[in-house]
């Protein structure tokens, strides 16, 4: 892999009343930022001398709960040999301009502003007595936030709190995914809607040894930029772009640097993703990821590290765009 030479990106524009179009070819700069704290994420890109069509097709002021349908933008970015889905959302403002010889279109997106705009609950949706985990698996089924398999990840200890917690006369019939943060901000969980998927994390989430099996490593070898800088939490690092690294998600780091701070001088050491930023421009050396992460011991889990109760399975890969 090497920094300038065999660098993708292009973006997927998508809406319901108008065929598909994928760019590509052209000179490309993003930035998409997403964080533990924050329900959803952010992308902006802007895109050179696109189509006098195109250009038309991607103007738009900003975005409401009235703007729907929604555009929907993809963006793949990576490398030749490892490239992937870095951010998808719906376009909330968009526009040209020219500047010099170049028309210059600059757009700005947000995960799931279609599912936060449209899922409102209805007068039927109330109820008298439910428990918190039954009232979860409701809003996170419905139609509008529809969550994948494994959004839901919380050890047994929190998904039994949950069970056993009563609810009584409420009603969600304003918007469903401020509905599902208020309920879950109360046992200290927290929600990220990334690229269309609802996730679901405890603020301190044990590892699950079946997941961190599966994670990405991230090292000299597979584009680590300088060394990880060790903070009293977790980690912060630089390395070439990684679309595998993903917010909420586990990911290890072997480095000498982790090995000297481990007591019992392991190289590769876990830790969840709390942070995320893709920076990228095709045209310059700017192409890389900054990530936090989070050290979080196994300790947390009640019997070996090798057995982990009730954990359901990691939601599936996000297909590629066709090319």
């Amino acid at each position: 892999m090497t920094l300038l030479f065999d660098r993708i990106a292009k973006l997927l524009i998508q809406d319901a009343d108008k065929p598909d179009e994928i760019i590509t070819g052209l000179r490309i700069q993003f930035q998409v930022e997403k964080f533990f704290e924050r329900t959803l994420n952010v992308g902006s890109m802007t895109v050179f001398n696109l189509r006098p069509d195109l250009r038309s097709r991607l103007v738009k002021r900003k975005a409401s709960a009235e703007s729907a349908p929604f555009t929907t933008i993809t963006l793949i970015a990576g490398f030749e040999d490892k490239r992937g889905t870095i951010f998808r959302g719906n376009l909330v403002q968009g526009f040209s301009s020219r500047e010099g010889p170049d028309w210059i279109t600059r757009l700005e997106a947000i995960t799931g502003f279609d599912q936060m705009a449209s899922a409102r609950g209805k007068e039927s949706d109330s109820y008298d007595t439910i428990t918190a985990l039954a009232l979860v698996e409701k809003l996170l089924g419905s139609q509008h936030l529809n969550a994948a398999p494994g959004a839901f990840r919380i050890d047994p200890v929190q998904r039994a709190k949950l069970a056993t917690t009563i609810l009584t006369g409420n009603a969600y019939s304003g918007n469903l995914l401020d509905e599902l943060v208020r309920v879950l901000a109360q046992f200290g969980l927290k929600v990220n809607l990334d690229d269309a998927e609802v996730l679901v994390a405890k603020a301190l989430s044990p590892i699950n040894p079946l997941e961190e099996q599966v994670s990405p490593i991230v090292s000299p070898d597979t584009g680590l930029l300088g060394s990880p800088r060790m903070t009293p939490v977790g980690v912060q690092l630089q390395t070439l772009l990684n679309h595998e690294i993903r917010v909420m998600k586990l990911f290890r780091v072997s480095s000498e640097t982790t090995r000297q701070n481990d007591l019992l001088g392991e190289e590769t050491q876990t830790f969840t993703c709390t942070g995320l930023k893709h920076v990228g421009d095709t045209h310059a050396d700017e192409f890389f990821s900054e990530v936090t992460g989070a050290w979080f011991p196994t300790s947390q889990f009640t019997g070996s590290k090798n057995t982990v109760p009730d954990l359901l399975p990691e939601a599936t890969t996000q297909s590629e765009i066709p090319t």
